[in-house]
C-alpha cells in the first residue's frame, strides 16, 4: 500500500502554515483506513477533526476524510481511523441568501463541497451552528462563479463542521 500523507485542517488559526505528515496504511476498507504514525512525526489530529489524505501515487489530488478515533501503542506509535468521506473536494465560499437573524451582515464562510458517485445531491461541509437545514446559500467558486443551493439535510454536526446534503437551486 501507498503511505498516506495527513494534512492537519486548522481551524480559525489563519497564521499557522498547512503541514503534512507522512503515515503508512496499516489496513484500508472501502469506509476508511487505519494509519500509523510514529509518535515523534504524528499528525496533531483530534478525534472529529477533517483530514486531508494524500496518496503517495495520485498526487496532487487529496480525500477528504474526518479522524474518528485514536489509539498509542506503547512503542511509540499511533493509530489513527479515518472515515473516508470523499476521494476528491472543491474549496468554496459560502454565505445566506439573505440576511436571517442569525446572521447580522452577509459574509462568506469557508466551505467544502463535494459529490458521490450516483448521486444527484452534492455534499457540503462548512463551519459549525452557522446554518440550518432549508437555509438557501450562495456558493462562490474558486473561478468568481457562483450558484443557488439549498441545504437540505443534516449530515452530522460536531464542534468543528457540519455535514449537509446540498441541493442546486435554478
Amino acid at each position: 500500500r501507498p503511505a498516506v500523507a495527513a494534512s492537519d485542517v486548522i481551524e480559525d488559526k489563519p497564521d499557522t502554515p498547512d503541514t503534512s505528515h507522512d503515515c503508512k496504511t496499516v489496513n484500508d476498507s472501502t469506509a476508511g483506513y487505519c494509519i500509523d504514525s510514529p509518535q515523534s512525526n504524528a499528525p496533531n489530529v483530534r478525534v472529529g477533526e477533517l483530514i486531508g489524505l494524500q496518496s503517495a501515487v495520485n498526487q496532487p489530488d487529496f480525500a477528504l476524510s474526518i479522524a474518528r478515533w485514536l489509539k498509542c501503542l506503547p512503542n511509540n506509535q499511533i493509530l489513527v481511523g479515518i472515515e473516508l468521506i470523499s476521494q476528491s473536494c472543491q474549496a468554496v465560499e459560502v454565505r445566506p441568501d439573505k440576511v436571517i437573524a442569525k446572521h447580522k451582515t452577509i459574509e462568506y464562510f469557508p466551505a467544502l463541497i463535494f459529490s458521490k458517485p450516483s448521486q444527484e445531491s452534492d455534499y457540503v461541509i462548512l463551519p459549525a451552528n452557522k446554518f440550518n437545514p432549508d437555509d438557501h446559500l450562495i456558493i462562490k467558486q474558486k473561478d468568481g462563479s457562483q450558484k443557488k443551493a439549498k441545504l437540505s439535510k443534516l449530515i452530522e454536526s460536531t464542534g468543528i463542521f457540519s455535514r449537509y446534503i446540498c441541493k442546486a437551486i435554478n
